[in-house]
């Protein structure tokens, strides 16, 4: 966390006492609060109010270095059942017909190959895959 207190005093010319008296703040909490100590919520707020500015002007910081660093995980969509409303219903009764039940069986299978299968259900089949490794590949 960076403090620009002290920066923000000097420049207007705000002495620590002048805070010190008016508000109560001890004379060591504004002392370690002008060397760059990060102040309790209350006395930033006194802090920031006296200042007319707001509390992240004075006190910042880079956000995303807290941010949790994890690798995504994979989903596994191999046992998912194929589902009637993920497809249009010639797709999905020719997927049936041909014994494909889960995306790993659909993943797998050489679609040209399917029985009665035409090039507009194939072309079905190859958009929903693409669209489902797309959403699913990582949670």
């Amino acid at each position: 966390m960076i403090s620009r207190v002290k920066d923000i005093f000097d420049e207007r010319g705000i002495k620590q006492s002048h805070i010190v008296r008016k508000y109560g703040i001890s004379a060591t909490t504004m002392s370690a609060i002008y060397r760059g100590s990060i102040p309790t919520l209350q006395n930033a707020y006194i802090i920031a109010q006296e200042l007319r500015l707001p509390i992240e002007e004075i006190w910042y910081d880079d956000i995303t270095k807290y941010i949790k660093k994890t690798e995504p995980i994979k989903r596994d969509l191999s046992n998912e059942p194929i589902e009637v409303m993920d497809f249009e219903p010639r797709t999905f009764f020719a997927l049936k017909k041909n014994n494909i039940n889960t995306y790993s069986q659909l993943k797998s299978v050489d679609l040209k190959k399917l029985y009665r299968v035409g090039k507009g259900t194939i072309k079905d089949i190859e958009e929903k895959l693409e669209k489902w490794e797309r959403e699913n590949e990582y949670e």
